[in-house]
């Protein structure tokens, strides 16, 4: 959450306005899914993220951000274990893409490093329910 309230100056510098505002959204809807877990909260912060990305953006590949944040809050909101990891996945595959659009390198790695964690942490859980599956079957 911390990392995304950071990126906020770190994109405006960059001239990326939506990607700040799409940072700074980011990180409220995560701060709201730690205490609540709600499919009308995840409607309304999609809706601010596109109404902002809309008004905002000038370009088509401005809506990476925006797309992500999307993603990223439908996952937290309405998934668990690894259906939400893998949109996670996605949503991660989005702002990789706009740290690269934008240039930035701190993002770039940041988000390599999200995917590489995330990916792990898939594999993990695969592993683990195979395990379970394997033991409730003998």
């Amino acid at each position: 959450m911390l990392e995304q309230l950071f990126n906020l100056p770190h994109f405006l510098l960059l001239g990326s306005q939506v990607s700040a505002l799409s940072s700074l959204l980011s990180a409220c809807r995560t701060a709201t899914a730690i205490y609540v877990s709600s499919k009308y909260v995840a409607l309304f912060f999609v809706i601010i993220g596109i109404t902002f990305g809309y008004v905002v953006s000038d370009s088509i590949w401005q809506f990476f951000p925006i797309l992500g944040t999307t993603i990223g809050t439908i996952s937290l909101f309405l998934l668990k274990g690894i259906p939400m990891r893998l949109l996670m996945l996605v949503g991660s595959g989005c702002w990789l893409t706009n740290n690269i659009i934008v240039g930035s390198l701190g993002g770039i790695l940041l988000e390599s490093t999200v995917i590489v964690m995330n990916s792990i942490t898939i594999l993990r859980l695969v592993l683990q329910n195979k395990e379970k599956q394997r033991v409730i079957s003998e």
